[in-house]
Formats: C-alpha cells, structure tokens, sequence
C-alpha cells in the first residue's frame, strides 16, 4: 500500500500506467460536483501530494449502467 506524501512510490507506480489500463464506467444519477475542488480531491485523490484513498465506490457518483448502447453503434462492456 502506498503512504501518504509518497510521491516517488506513487510516480514508480503511474510511470507504468498507460492507456490500456483505462476502462469506461457508465453511470447514472451521478451528484458529484467534480468542478468542487474539495470533492475532486476526496473522489479522485490528491496526486500531487500522493495522498488517496481506500475506498472505491462512493455512492455519488451514481448507478454504475452496464451494457449501456453507445452512440458508437455498439453495446459498450
């Protein structure tokens, strides 16, 4: 686990993340006010000082949808 104001730990570890490790989540009914500084950096983490959080699901966010069509012609998965 990484610790907090561990930024070398945390830039060994984005120096090996590219695209592909990316997936799309769809959701739904999604409250979170990520132009709110404060709840980007409780949602999304604080990068700059390595500081992140455990939890993964955080109920604002919304329903996640899956199989949801996309404008792409395709069901997205």
């Amino acid at each position: 686990m990484l610790a907090d104001f561990d930024t070398a730990g945390m830039n060994s570890i984005l120096d090996q993340v590219t695209i592909d490790d990316y997936g799309t989540v769809f959701t739904g009914r999604s409250v979170a006010d990520f132009a709110d500084p404060a709840v980007y950096r409780r949602i999304v983490g604080n990068f700059r000082n390595a500081v992140v959080s455990n939890e993964v699901e955080f109920p604002e966010l919304g329903a996640r949808i899956l199989g949801t069509y996309s404008h792409h012609g395709g069901v997205a998965r």
